[in-house]
């Protein structure tokens, strides 16, 4: 950032905050300046051109042509991202960018390419122009004819080539959820303290337990969020059984703190106060997480 002036740097992260989940933005001055600083009097947008110059000459941004506008790419996209769903963008990807998708394209579909993304997404070996691309033809066919002209013959839509049924997407999900019940239910005895082999069991009654915990593997929680949650309220019953069907009915309600770590919104309890007096329980990050879980597997 101390390559470019201050303009440029307050520009990127402004466009930054207002991208797709591919990591793109519309690149017409116009467009930029009124969706990202309409408001700020020192970024006209006469200036927009030389700033995204001067982003991408330090390989901030990648600036090219689409069938209708020109197209800004972050190039840092993937290695700042964590997203579990990431859907289509309505511009192309540039020359030499792969795209990482995992979207639903209705409530019973999934689809997923390239998932999930690496560290570095893709490299694009040319820098910014001195000015802005003229329009050319885009790469690969508009993305919301794609997805209809696919759609007709029952196939899963691509943007990258490559088709997918709904019975192979169904076939992957069932054998991953299949693999992760019985693993969430062995580490629930162990939490206990039951090996095994032991003769007595904590869990009274599997069948409903792995139902819960298998329509909160379908919504897309992870192994760590589920029994996060379950551990939380376990904790909060002074460390009674808790079912897993009162933790698929909760959480729900699970939101991102960023770097903060993940927070649990507040329960009345029986007698009807409060679980946690200050509103909201902070609890550790996805890493700390996994070293707990895995200490207790």
């Amino acid at each position: 950032m101390g390559r470019v002036s201050l303009q440029a740097a307050l520009l990127f992260h402004l466009m930054w905050i207002n991208c797709d989940d591919q990591g793109r933005i519309s690149g017409d001055p116009d467009e930029i300046k009124y969706a990202v600083c309409p408001n700020i009097d020192h970024i006209s947008k006469a200036d927009i051109p030389q700033l995204l110059k001067e982003l991408g000459e330090q390989r901030f941004i990648t600036l090219y042509a689409t069938s209708k506008t020109a197209a800004i790419q972050m190039l840092d996209w993937w290695e700042e991202q964590r997203l579990q769903w990431a859907y289509p963008s309505q511009y192309p990807p540039a020359e030499g960018w792969i795209d990482h998708l995992r979207y639903h394209p209705n409530p019973k579909e999934i689809i997923s390419e390239n998932w999930p993304p690496t560290a570095l997404g893709s490299v694009l070996p040319n820098p910014l122009g001195s000015v802005l691309p003229s329009t050319s033809a885009p790469p690969n066919p508009p993305l919301k004819k794609e997805i209809r002209n696919r759609n007709r013959n029952r196939i899963l839509p691509s943007v990258l080539g490559s088709t997918v049924t709904s019975t192979d997407v169904e076939a992957t999900l069932k054998k991953q959820t299949e693999s992760l019940v019985p693993e969430i239910l062995t580490y629930m005895r162990t939490f206990f303290g039951y090996p095994e082999s032991a003769k007595t069991d904590p869990i009274p009654a599997y069948g409903r337990e792995g139902q819960a915990i298998k329509r909160m593997l379908t919504r897309g929680f992870t192994r760590e969020e589920i029994l996060t949650c379950w551990r939380n309220k376990v904790t909060q019953r002074g460390g009674e059984f808790v079912s897993m069907t009162w933790v698929n009915q909760d959480i729900g309600k699970i939101t991102t703190a960023g770097a903060g770590g993940v927070l649990y919104g507040t329960r009345k309890n029986k007698s009807g106060t409060e679980a946690h007096k200050g509103g909201y329980r902070q609890l550790p990050d996805s890493e700390e997480l996994r070293r707990q879980l895995d200490a207790h597997s």
